[in-house]
């Protein structure tokens, strides 16, 4: 499963078992600056590369216009980018490996979340035993998804 038809970020404010409904949002909001800031308008095609398949598939990429408040908010471009990457990424590993956010992973880890099967639970060894890591930025430890606004585009791998 690799083709990834569209990314509607709003879809973040559902949250996810590890993702609360309000982060979901906040993230929602960084990534609607954050694109905006790169004079992209929705919806954007973003070119996705799955490492692993050797394909190419193109998401299109729909957000909320972001108003005054999200902009002044969000005003510092490295955690607005962290967290855009981090949201967009959530979606797109969710739409192509049937992956969701099922815990945050502690700093200084080396990866952002642990991931399960859509519809998993936290419950028992499973997370750590089946669970799967994923890094939004940086080095691909486990399945690593780089997001690149400027020419939008990710990289989805595994290691």
């Amino acid at each position: 499963m690799n083709q990834v038809r569209g990314v509607d970020l709003l879809d973040l404010q559902q949250g996810m078992i590890g993702l609360a409904p309000a982060v979901g949002g906040s993230l929602a909001e960084t990534a609607s600056v954050s694109l905006e800031s790169q004079n992209l308008s929705t919806p954007a095609a973003m070119e996705i590369h799955h490492h692993r398949t050797q394909s190419k598939s193109t998401a299109m990429v729909t957000w909320q216009a972001a108003d005054d408040a999200m902009r002044h908010t969000w005003k510092g471009p490295i955690e607005a980018t962290e967290y855009e990457a981090c949201g967009i990424a959530a979606l797109i590993v969710r739409e192509s490996n049937g992956l969701a956010i099922i815990h945050r992973s502690a700093k200084g880890t080396g990866f952002d979340f642990w991931l399960g099967e859509t519809g998993s639970t936290e419950s028992g060894a499973s997370l750590f035993q089946e669970g799967m890591r994923m890094r939004s930025t940086g080095t691909l430890p486990a399945l690593g998804v780089g997001v690149e606004s400027s020419k939008p585009q990710s990289h989805v791998g595994e290691s």
